[in-house]
């Protein structure tokens, strides 16, 4: 019975063995088969070749638009495409001219993608960033100061100058929640245009100036300040939380003068200004000043996105009165 058995094994693996070698040699010849990379059915007859796909004469077609491919294509992903097919649904599209986006371009703080030929073609918004075209922003228009504001923030704008008066009175509110006290009896505040702005800042005015603090302060012998006023000049025709955001920084300027006696440097003061009225704008938290904090955050200036960042760096996240009173003992960051 043993020697059954083993008689029985040996003539079960070799029919095993045989049945491989068929089916080996089976898919062999199935492997050989013409077949057509699109339709997936075999080819009689005349084909066409392509990174070493076969298809039938009619099938070598466009996966997105369906159409004979003749000249350059894109292979893709076992798909082929028309080079301006594929560009189509590969890429993202220009917001100004829905071209697809391929190689460098740009994306501003709206999240606006457009090619950077753009910015030679049209304005930019001298108070939110945005390029001004008619799908972006509805067009614009250009002030009786030079500026150029798009129609977005031209509907959204101050139309009252008393609205000054309760924002300033507002924002030293919000700053009194986050320990800066400051006198609303000391302040005062002019909504002016860009040449009114110029005048008032003088020889420091620079091109994207929107605000000013103009101080006078009386100290006596000891140096003790005896008497102080402050004037904060902002640019008229802003929507409320870029206003906002201006007054804030500018009354911490008002802050710094009454409270420390250490000449800092410009990155340290104009960013830790920038860096409280980027906590006010964090208490926003609507869509004008969630931009105005990518602003913040992607300045590229040496003082004024420098500044920020290092300030904010170093105090992000800890009490304010530790900005507070390192603003007292040092003088740069």
């Amino acid at each position: 019975m043993a020697a059954g058995r083993r008689i029985l094994t040996f003539i079960m693996s070799s029919v095993t063995k045989i049945t491989c070698l068929l089916i080996l040699f089976y898919s062999f010849l199935i492997s050989q088969t013409n077949k057509c990379n699109y339709c997936k059915e075999e080819i009689k007859g005349k084909y066409l070749q392509a990174d070493g796909k076969k298809y039938h004469p009619n099938h070598f077609i466009c996966d997105h638009c369906k159409k004979p491919i003749n000249s350059s294509y894109v292979d893709n992903d076992d798909k082929v495409y028309h080079q301006h097919c594929y560009n189509e649904i590969a890429y993202d599209k220009c917001d100004v001219c829905n071209d697809p986006l391929i190689g460098s371009y740009i994306i501003d703080s709206h999240n606006y993608k457009y090619h950077q030929k753009h910015e030679r073609e049209y304005k930019i918004c001298d108070i939110c960033g945005r390029l001004i075209t008619n799908k972006i922003s509805s067009g614009g228009v250009i002030l009786n100061d030079g500026r150029n504001q798009c129609n977005i923030c031209k509907k959204e704008s101050f139309k009252s100058v008393k609205l000054y008066q309760s924002y300033l009175s507002g924002t030293i509110s919000k700053l009194s929640t986050i320990g800066i006290k400051i006198d609303r009896n000391k302040v005062s505040i002019k909504s002016v245009d860009r040449n009114e702005l110029k005048d008032a800042a003088g020889s420091i005015y620079s091109k994207n100036m929107k605000g000013f603090c103009n101080s006078s302060l009386k100290k006596d012998a000891k140096g003790r300040i005896v008497s102080s006023k402050h004037i904060i000049y902002v640019l008229n025709n802003m929507p409320p939380e870029y206003t906002e955001s201006i007054i804030a920084h500018e009354l911490f300027h008002t802050w710094i003068r009454e409270n420390t006696n250490i000449k800092h440097t410009d990155q340290l003061e104009e960013g830790s200004c920038n860096f409280i009225s980027y906590q006010i704008m964090k208490k926003r938290n609507n869509y004008n000043s969630r931009v105005i904090l990518k602003n913040y955050e992607n300045d590229p200036s040496h003082i004024y996105g420098d500044g920020f960042r290092k300030v904010k760096n170093k105090f992000n996240g800890k009490y304010i009165v530790e900005l507070l009173n390192y603003l007292k003992r040092f003088d740069s960051i």
